[in-house]
């Protein structure tokens, strides 16, 4: 915190007392990020991603594990290479510069997560996992 004090002073970033549900307040984000250096560890399908997306928030994330399987580059939000600050600091003044642009990832996100990532679509897929595992030991 003493780190960002300059932008706290400024009103630019807040660091919120943590509630028991912390969606209730990534919903009033501007943007969702995830940086996860591969060095410690590699993201899977990222459920903290789906969250964003389904709240409507564009996502700016590394480039790693899940991450492109979810964020299509450029039209639900940015995928980056990991520990690049430099542009992790680009795309968050992007997003801060072209609310529209921000707003429509947002949207675009969102469409995607009730399409391709419902739960009821997840299950199906995961069925159908285990049914071809069934026949191939049957086989």
């Amino acid at each position: 915190m003493r780190q960002a004090a300059d932008l706290l002073a400024s009103g630019e970033v807040e660091f919120p007392e943590p509630p028991r549900e912390p969606l209730q307040l990534v919903r009033y984000a501007d943007a969702g990020v995830l940086m996860t250096n591969p060095a410690f560890r590699d993201e899977g399908l990222s459920n903290s991603i789906m969250e964003y997306m389904a709240l409507g928030l564009p996502v700016i994330c590394g480039d790693g594990g899940g991450n492109s399987e979810l964020v299509i580059d450029g039209a639900t939000g940015f995928i980056i290479p990991p520990a690049d600050v430099a542009a992790l600091v680009d795309k968050l003044a992007f997003m801060k510069a072209s609310r529209k642009a921000a707003q429509e990832m947002g949207r675009a996100g969102r469409a995607r997560i009730a399409e391709s990532f419902s739960v009821d679509r997840m299950v199906r897929r995961m069925l159908y996992v285990y049914e071809e595992a069934m026949a191939a030991a049957a086989g």
